[in-house]
């Protein structure tokens, strides 16, 4: 049995088939961060018979467990049990969030709206003190404690951890994750996820390390998306055309990214996992940046070079998407 976590998984798949790939003896292997998009490949390639994807996070109270082998899942609540019985077992439930402020939305009594299947919500945990699976300690700084409860979920009075997760239930009950809700961006009036964003890149350029991100661009509104591919092939994006044009056919054209960057090395968290912290701060500033950065030029149809000219057109409203 072996236990994986972040992007362990894709920094194995993404090595050079060996004959030695089946030459192990884990037939299990238990964690968090296997992305649906190569849960297969993962599986297959290395022989893998079971998988137990789970959701969890240090501090918060809500766990859940895909203990069927569901590809792409990462928890299962059995929606076909009455609902006492679910509360029972579990005591979290997806309520609906503004992905730009994070804030709840909330009926006009006050209290906050759960999520029907197949919505996406961000996931929260009902603190009970009594029990130490589902209490919520808190942080040294109350402030922060304080920041991290939502009141007046489900009933007035209750209490419950905001994780800052984005999940989706399906109608059988298996649970999928989203998205970060920081992560997550709003452009041409449609949320954007970017885990889904990042999925396609990796599939059309065959690599496992890219970045994406939401940038705030001066006098428009919303964020648009911005790519850092993370390579040291500078072939890597040779045909932007062609790689547009791969864009397209998979995403809609609000979650096309309007920039791309080419950067060597990204710094990472301690799960592995890519820190946009930098790169959001930097957005596409080319008083700041070395790398190349690339926008995309609507009238020409594919990318071009982001120069000071075209920056300071974007700063000043004269270079539009």
């Amino acid at each position: 049995v072996a236990v994986y976590i972040g992007e362990l998984t894709s920094y194995l798949l993404n090595q050079p088939e060996r004959f030695t790939d089946r030459s192990h003896k884990v037939r299990k292997m238990y964690g968090v961060g296997l992305r649906g998009a190569i849960w297969k490949k993962f599986v297959d390639r290395f022989q893998i018979s079971k998988v137990v994807e789970m959701y969890g996070s240090s501090e918060g109270n809500a766990s859940i467990f895909n203990f069927d082998n569901k590809e792409g899942a990462c928890g299962f609540v059995p929606v076909c049990s009455p609902k006492f019985i679910r509360k029972m077992f579990f005591r979290a439930t997806f309520i609906k969030v503004d992905v730009d402020t994070g804030e709840p939305i909330r009926h006009t009594d006050g209290l906050c709206i759960s999520c029907e299947p197949g919505e996406i919500g961000m996931i929260v945990g009902k603190i009970d003190k009594s029990n130490p699976l589902t209490r919520f300690d808190g942080y040294v700084d109350k402030n922060e404690t304080e920041k991290k409860i939502i009141r007046d979920v489900l009933e007035k009075g209750d209490a419950y951890y905001s994780s800052g997760d984005l999940l989706r239930m399906d109608h059988f009950g298996y649970i999928y994750f989203h998205d970060r809700l920081g992560d997550t961006f709003r452009w041409k009036g449609e949320n954007v996820s970017t885990s889904q964003v990042e999925d396609v890149v990796r599939n059309i350029l065959r690599i496992v390390d890219c970045v994406v991100y939401g940038v705030k661009i001066p006098n428009t509104d919303g964020r648009a998306g911005m790519l850092a591919v993370v390579t040291n092939d500078s072939s890597a994006l040779s045909n932007l055309e062609h790689f547009y044009k791969q864009l397209s056919k998979q995403l809609p054209k609000y979650a096309i990214p309007a920039f791309i960057r080419i950067v060597s090395n990204v710094e990472m968290t301690g799960t592995f996992k890519f820190s946009k912290v930098q790169l959001k701060n930097e957005a596409f500033d080319v008083n700041l940046i070395s790398d190349p950065i690339y926008v995309f030029d609507a009238k020409k149809q594919t990318y071009v070079t982001l120069d000071r000219k075209l920056f300071d057109e974007l700063m000043n409203g004269k270079f539009t998407f």
